[in-house]
């Protein structure tokens, strides 16, 4: 009976659902596009840049000035990200006489640029060596020129929000992805600084 049913579905005379499915050359080129189609996006997808930044912003004094800094993350296991760039910008809702624009300005940071983020460390790398200075992680520091509060709460009820954006490529790939996040209000602003590692929490000094 085994023999009989190979045969069945070998012999191009003998119609099945089967044998017309795998005869049928449009319908088999339809199906090979899509999963082809399928797999490429997958594999945009794995080789893109895995970025995190902060949802919340740190704020510390030093010199008598107020420090904003931004926590952002290699999430990746596998790869490297190179060629980092950082942007964060003001954004000010403006009423125009036919509705509203967006007023942008560039916020000055103490650096915008890194050549090279480390790819974290898993479980047993961390076991057998300690990652003492988190190399996967890097902390975007505003201007001390630029006092992030006292800029934001005067504008703050007519919905000025900041907007971090992270441009960055993968070592392997070369694939770019741009990455945001975005501060609706100035109640995002925590006094402290960032635990070490891939915690996003910060916690006070005192």
């Amino acid at each position: 009976m085994k023999n009989i049913t190979n045969f069945i579905l070998l012999d191009p005379q003998i119609k099945t659902p089967i044998t017309d499915f795998f005869y049928n050359s449009y319908i088999v080129e339809i199906f090979g596009g899509v999963v082809l189609s399928i797999m490429g996006l997958f594999l945009i997808w794995f080789l893109r840049p895995k970025v995190k930044i902060a949802p919340q912003i740190a704020k510390t004094e030093k010199d008598g000035k107020s420090i904003y800094t931004i926590k952002v993350i290699n999430k990746s296991y596998l790869f490297q990200l190179v060629d980092i760039k950082f942007e964060l910008t003001m954004l000010q809702p403006r009423s125009t006489p036919k509705g509203m624009n967006i007023a942008i300005k560039t916020i000055e940071l103490k650096s915008d640029h890194l050549w090279f983020l480390s790819r974290r460390k898993g479980y047993i790398s961390r076991l057998l060596k300690d990652d003492n200075y988190a190399s996967y992680a890097i902390i975007v520091t505003v201007s001390s020129e630029f006092d992030l509060l006292e800029e934001w709460k005067p504008k703050a009820e007519n919905g000025t929000y900041f907007d971090l954006k992270v441009i960055a490529k993968n070592n392997f790939s070369g694939i770019t992805s741009i990455n945001h996040e975005k501060f609706n209000h100035f109640s995002c602003v925590k006094n402290g600084e960032y635990c070490h590692g891939n915690s996003m929490t910060i916690e006070s000094n005192s």
